[in-house]
């Protein structure tokens, strides 16, 4: 095929990481998702305010000749917070455009002060304008100018930029209680994808013709007597095996954790394909303590052998590098073969472990992540990962996000 030729091996987090099974799907439900639940909500709670108003403007209307009705009072009363229905989402869409976070709380707090003000005197005029229109009794019957000017200094004026501040904090709850959920739910998918890994892993491992070909190279290198092989074998394919009941108790391990089960892994793999194998690393120390998905690499040494190394009589290298680049961690899968196969791209998507080091990537990186197939020259196929440097786990990144380092 000539010279190098890239393709874009990348996940679509969005897609590839909602589909996976043993997430709740509850998690992926918000509360007052309808449109009618919201405005039915918001006509409750700003009712509430409206009648105890209305409770006050009959009670002053009732000592007047003629004494004022309760419908009149209602009807003078309530619209004046039914305008808060409509003023919620507004207040709401400000919140979220600038909202008050550590760190920017100096400029905020000052903006939506502002607001707040704004938004109170914006209403108060429409409060004039209804109390001019509709006063139930003589003291009460005035020129919208004269309400404007009764209001400014008002407990009403007042009440009115306390409830912008009460939507403000309330769409700072919401939002919270939304980011935890998402969170949730990220964290429940990175849980089912590492279960996934794992249980393809140990499946893949414990097929019956692994265990008859690693154990048939043990019994060649005991006819032969070369025991000490022999017992070099036995002691890789039993640390591998140890090593891989006891993966994935982290979601993120250091990489020279990851390639030290890979290096198990190539021992037991050496044997069985004697010198058709070759394996050759390239480790920047830099690299060394960065924090990767466990099982990362396990499908991607894996495929290199099955499908290049095994497929080709000759045999052939497999070379594992890393290097720290601006950053980021690049990591490199190389091996000989035959090249790429023209249906890689269905025996990528229809691979468990490819698939969920896609989707694990996107979700534990918020897909700031690159991961592309190349075909080299001579046959040769290189695999490249590029991930953030990360260094350091919370103690919720033990079973949760992670803190760059």
């Amino acid at each position: 095929m000539g010279n190098a030729m890239d393709r874009e091996w990348r996940a679509t987090s969005a897609a590839q990481a909602g589909g996976v099974a043993g997430v709740p799907e509850r998690l992926q439900q918000t509360r007052w998702s309808s449109p009618l639940m919201m405005a039915l909500f918001l006509l409750a709670v700003w009712t509430l305010p409206g009648i105890l108003y209305t409770a006050q403007i009959y009670e002053i209307g009732a000592r007047e000749t003629p004494p004022t009705t309760l419908l009149a009072a209602a009807l003078h009363a309530l619209p004046t917070w039914w305008i808060w229905i409509p003023a919620t989402p507004l207040v709401v869409w400000l919140t979220r455009r600038l909202p008050i976070r550590r760190g920017n709380t100096l400029w905020t707090v000052p903006v939506h002060g502002l607001l707040s003000f704004a938004v109170a005197l914006l209403l108060l005029v429409f409060v004039a304008w209804w109390y001019a229109l509709t006063g139930p009794f003589a003291d009460r019957v005035r020129s919208t100018a004269d309400w404007i000017w009764t209001l400014r200094n008002s407990t009403h004026f007042h009440l009115f930029i306390l409830s912008y501040w009460l939507i403000l904090s309330a769409a700072h709850i919401v939002d919270s209680e939304r980011r935890l959920r998402q969170q949730q739910l990220k964290t429940a998918r990175i849980d089912a994808l590492a279960a996934q890994s794992r249980t393809q892993m140990l499946a893949n491992q414990l097929k019956p013709h692994f265990l008859f070909n690693a154990l048939n190279g043990l019994s060649t290198l005991i006819l032969r007597g070369d025991n000490a092989s022999a017992q070099l074998m036995l002691e890789s394919l039993a640390s591998f095996l140890r090593e891989s009941l006891r993966v994935g108790e982290s979601r993120l391990v250091p990489l020279r954790d990851e390639l030290d089960l890979i290096s198990k892994y190539l021992s037991v793999e050496k044997v069985r394909l004697g010198d058709k194998l070759e394996v050759r690393t390239e480790i920047d120390p830099d690299t060394e303590s960065a924090l990767v998905p466990t099982l990362l690499l396990q499908p991607l040494v894996e495929n290199a052998i099955r499908h290049g190394i095994g497929a080709t009589e000759a045999g052939g290298e497999v070379v594992i590098r890393s290097e720290r680049v601006d950053g980021r961690v690049r990591i490199q899968v190389e091996n000989d073969g035959a090249g790429v196969a023209p249906d890689w791209q269905d025996r990528a998507d229809g691979s468990v472990g490819l698939a969920n080091t896609r989707r694990r990537l996107a979700l534990m990186t918020d897909d700031r992540y690159d991961m592309w197939l190349e075909e080299l020259e001579s046959g040769r196929v290189r695999v490249e990962l590029v991930i953030p440097y990360q260094w350091k786990q919370s103690p919720a990144e033990a079973g949760g996000g992670g803190e760059a380092g």
